[in-house]
């Protein structure tokens, strides 16, 4: 019984846990929809081919979304897209993040720089085979960066002179959180897990009881 009591404080101290991570503030913010391009790949979906000369955009798009764009920028001069979030930060906010699905983007000919608010925060470079092939990228954000009214800048940077990109652009996202431990990455689902740890723990104190039972049982009667 004693066994039986401590496995059940266990399972009650992880569901607090969880509990408490899922009350934190988390905010995003989005640009544009995350319809797979104007329809044509699966939503979120990555490793997918767009296919190219393409115009999905519907009249509720926002500009550069859901369409086949092409940036030639020779030299040392940038090609660049703006994205403005009017968002108001949350006093408790411990982390930030960026992620834009893209296809084709930076495919060989060079990378783009992304920024915020004049502060550099990564690049997106691809393979020279992924002419129009989708991406997810995903940059962190320094809190510092946001100040309520945030452009997100996509610079092309060419490596040669007549360098050109072609690409498309699905969504951009920008996400705020106050949980220290969040992860953008997908979460396994505590619901269909949580039930299964505990029913398997608790199983195996009640098999290894009964089966120290049956000796002593056995025991006496021999």
């Amino acid at each position: 019984m004693n066994n039986l009591v401590k496995v059940s404080a266990c399972v009650t101290c992880f569901v607090m846990s969880v509990t408490a991570a899922q009350s934190a503030t988390m905010v995003s913010y989005l640009y544009g929809d995350i319809d797979g391009f104007g329809g044509r790949t699966v939503p979120g979906a990555v490793g997918e081919s767009t296919g190219y000369s393409f115009n999905a955009a519907s009249a509720s798009d926002p500009a550069y979304t859901d369409q086949w764009l092409i940036t030639n920028t020779p030299g040392a001069s940038t090609s660049a897209l703006s994205f403005g979030f009017g968002n108001l930060l949350p006093t408790d906010a411990t982390s930030a993040y960026f992620e834009i699905m893209t296809s084709g983007m930076a495919d060989g000919f060079g990378r783009w720089d992304v920024g915020v608010n004049g502060a550099s925060i990564g690049s997106i470079t691809s393979p020279l085979d992924a002419v129009f092939t989708t991406a997810l990228n995903r940059f962190d954000v320094d809190l510092s960066y946001l100040g309520g009214s945030d452009s997100f800048l996509l610079t092309y940077m060419p490596d040669t002179t007549s360098g050109s990109d072609g690409y498309a652009i699905d969504y951009a996202k920008l996400v705020i959180t106050s949980d220290p431990d969040y992860s953008p990455l997908p979460p396994v689902p505590v619901p269909a897990t949580l039930p299964l740890l505990g029913g398997a723990l608790l199983c195996g104190v009640w098999m290894s009881s009964r089966k120290s039972r049956r000796k002593v049982a056995l025991s006496d009667k021999s």
